[in-house]
């Protein structure tokens, strides 16, 4: 296990929110799991119309090295999907096999922080920049870079306060929305990670977006509060705290994670919501109505992958884990991870013996492990996660269904197969 995470050992308790008894979960763990090196408190407001969010965002960040941090770098993937000239899209045409060439205006997405300060000292929003240290693509946005005025100094812990803007895209690489359904993956301004690189010197590893590359964060706690429409059913990363109804057709949701290291959330006015629990695990399931005769087959196979990695791997350690499969038209969202939340697919009426439903899920809540756990460099070393994810996913669906009636072929290869379709 990377060094950045520790040890394993959730809680699990009944909370009461909203007035009612629900089967949640109690995210708050006895001792840390992790250096908690950045830490987030996010408060946004979703605009169903425009597509857009409006945030306020508070980021704690530790120097846990010995060196002075003298800039910032952070994550701004969401300018990725600004337009054509991005280092992600730039050189294709097509991503998950559609086209985006005729996109409308306002189809395209982008993230751009209004202000941004160090507490008790000065604004630094007049210090931003964009930089391109990998390809030299200054049309690329994906990376923003915040010279501090005074250092983050070794052992010290900095807070700095950011007012920020974004525009969702018509779903692109899985981020955006299609009609009324939304997934929210990489959508906010994240700190790259603070490291010793492999010359010995303390840097950030930041890299731009690519397609060829995933993602690379440290661990940390976020309280995120999310403001929209009372017409949606959300499903978040972490646990759900409290849940208020503002009477204007609003709904505040508060929802908490520790020790991951990302945050992602959906909504859509027509999810049903199936519950279960393994063990201390609370498991949330989000599927499209179409699709609701599938969930007892996407619990069995996700109830037996929590059995077998903590029989074969360790204990999985966070109290919950949320399942989203999205409507039909929403399916370029599905078939991805995130920290306590993965995004899975599937049609109507899938035959029980044809086991995709099943081996996706499988798949992508081993990522867990590798992806939320052991947290390799998705940009430097991507192979590593699927490698082992892929390596895993096929040993349990042969341990849970025989391996003469398992589904064979490669994890991906399905995957590829079932985005070419549309």
């Amino acid at each position: 296990m990377n060094s950045r995470f520790r040890s394993f050992s959730p809680l699990f308790l009944l909370l009461l929110i909203g007035g009612n008894a629900l089967a949640q979960c109690d995210p708050v763990f006895r001792q840390p799991l992790s250096q908690r090196a950045a830490n987030y408190e996010i408060n946004l407001s979703l605009d169903d119309q425009r597509k857009t969010i409006d945030a306020t965002q508070t980021i704690r960040f530790t120097n846990t090295s010995p060196e002075p941090v003298r800039e910032l770098r952070m994550y701004m993937y969401l300018n990725a999907f600004k337009n054509t000239e991005s280092s992600f899209l730039k050189g294709t045409t097509h991503i998950f096999g559609q086209s985006f060439t005729n996109r409308t205006p306002d189809e395209w997405g982008w993230i751009n922080i209004e202000k941004i300060g160090r507490e008790g000292d000065a604004d630094l929003s007049g210090n931003m920049r964009y930089i391109q240290l990998d390809d030299g693509n200054t049309g690329d946005q994906s990376v923003l870079e915040v010279a501090l005025d005074k250092p983050v100094l070794p052992g010290e812990t900095a807070v700095f306060n950011l007012k920020w803007r974004a525009k969702m895209p018509k779903t692109i690489a899985r981020a955006g929305y299609s009609k009324d359904f939304y997934l929210f993956c990489h959508w906010f301004p994240q700190l790259g990670v603070w490291e010793e690189n492999k010359d010995g010197k303390w840097d950030w590893n930041c890299h731009q977006f690519f397609r060829t590359t995933e993602f690379y964060a440290d661990f940390g706690v976020y309280d995120v509060h999310i403001t929209a429409a009372d017409k949606f059913v959300m499903g978040a990363s972490g646990c759900l705290l409290s849940e208020k109804n503002n009477g204007n057709g609003t709904t505040t949701r508060h929802y908490h994670v520790e020790d991951v290291i990302d945050f992602a959330w959906s909504v859509y006015p027509h999810f049903t919501v199936q519950e279960d629990r393994w063990k201390d695990v609370y498991i949330r399931l989000l599927i499209a109505p179409e699709h609701a005769k599938l969930g007892p087959r996407y619990l069995h196979a996700l109830k037996f992958a929590l059995e077998y990695l903590e029989k074969h791997v360790g204990k999985y350690p966070y109290p919950s884990i949320t399942v989203v499969d999205p409507p039909f038209h929403g399916l370029r969202s599905g078939l991805m991870e995130y920290p306590t939340l993965i995004t899975t697919g599937t049609f109507y009426g899938m035959p029980e013996n044809i086991r995709i439903t099943e081996s996706l899920v499988v798949h992508e809540f081993v990522h867990q492990y590798f992806m939320g756990m052991v947290a390799s460099n998705e940009k430097e070393e991507a192979w590593l996660d699927e490698g082992f994810v892929t390596y895993f996913e096929d040993r349990i669906i042969d341990a849970a269904y025989g391996e003469k009636q398992s589904k064979n072929g490669n994890s991906d290869t399905r995957k590829a197969g079932i985005l070419w379709l549309f």
